[in-house]
């Protein structure tokens, strides 16, 4: 029995090894027929906003509304709970006009203010803790002023010269140093046990990702793609990055209309990996979310500027498939030998 499980072991390993040099293939599945943003979570559910409205899509119960009284909501996290967070226009105390403030969203219930603790800001991300970061900017002691933050377990940590941008399960976060009292931006931190370090050689200050790895991904403010890993750091494409996931796999585009893929160290046209079939005339025009198994909430369009969300699933290859059941095959094969004699 154990010498079959290490042939089986092994022909599973062969199989997979010859698929990780190559890209998979993606088949699309409509989500719905308008375009606005998406988060994916690893169960593959995905939280859609359009015109500020807030829906969750799901396999089983395809796209449902969130009921909410908040105006205008953004979300831009998204983990396996379900739990959303972001921004929305709220108003605060004793004031007349509205202001984005962080939000929070748990399955069953409304987008509520996640904290009070300035005039405007936004949640950026969450992890699967429940641990959740951001930004916000208001008057504090006296000075308007810029601030991060982290919510963990119903406790607050204000940090005065770091807004964290990105978080990975171990807590660990990426995002914009500060000084001068949040006035200046003072280039690209890590977060790790409450030590805060600087990530040399990085420029720019746009949206950045850290997966489980801890790897870190960004976009530099003349639009270069890079990756951070193993202390080390490399420039992926010219575009932009939209997200990554935690095998490493990068998405984002180089062009309009035109996405890509960063997997095993090269770089792919998603346009040219997406199976086409029963999608006549429909073009891949944006990627923005992927989740741990290689999914993707993703834009199409056509000639008549029509619009679709679809989620990309990969495939497996037919070779790869084939090299499997040949596999497979052989096993069963010598079991029934063993099993005459």
């Amino acid at each position: 029995m154990l010498k079959f499980t290490v042939m089986l072991l092994a022909v599973l390993l062969w199989s997979a090894g010859a698929q990780a040099q190559v890209a998979p293939a993606y088949r699309a599945t409509l989500i719905v027929d308008f375009w606005g943003g998406m988060h994916i979570n690893d169960l593959g559910q995905i939280a859609v906003t359009r015109y500020g409205v807030p829906y969750i899509w799901s396999r089983d119960k395809g796209l449902v509304p969130v009921a909410s009284s908040a105006v205008d909501v953004q979300v831009w996290g998204f983990n396996n709970a379900g739990t959303a967070v972001g921004a929305a226009m709220w108003q605060p105390q004793n004031e007349e006009m509205t202001y984005y403030q962080p939000v929070v969203w748990v399955q069953g219930g409304p987008f509520t203010r996640l904290n009070t603790l300035g005039r405007g800001g936004a949640a950026a991300a969450i992890n699967n803790r429940g641990t959740i970061v951001g930004g916000v900017q208001g008057s504090f002691e006296d000075n308007w002023s810029r601030r991060g933050f982290m919510q963990r377990d119903g406790q607050v940590t204000v940090f005065e010269d770091f807004i964290p941008q990105a978080i990975n399960d171990a807590d660990v976060m990426v995002g914009v140093g500060l000084e001068n009292d949040g006035a200046d931006i003072a280039g690209i931190k890590v977060w790790r046990d409450g030590q805060l370090s600087p990530l040399d050689g990085v420029p720019g200050e746009r949206p950045m990702f850290i997966n489980q790895r801890g790897w870190i991904a960004g976009t530099t403010d003349d639009y270069l793609p890079w990756l951070w890993r193993d202390g080390a750091l490399t420039q992926l494409w010219n575009g932009s990055i939209t997200d990554m996931n935690d095998a490493g796999v990068v998405i984002g585009e180089y062009h309009i209309g035109r996405t890509v893929l960063w997997f095993e160290d090269q770089v792919y046209e998603l346009g040219d990996l997406w199976d086409k079939a029963g999608w006549e005339g429909w073009s891949l025009a944006h990627v923005s979310t992927i989740n741990e198994k290689g999914e993707m909430g993703a834009l199409l369009w056509d000639d008549g500027f029509g619009q679709r969300m679809v989620l990309l699933s990969p495939v497996l290859e037919p070779a790869g498939a084939a090299q499997l059941l040949a596999g497979l095959a052989l096993l069963g094969a010598l079991r029934l030998r063993k099993a005459r004699r």
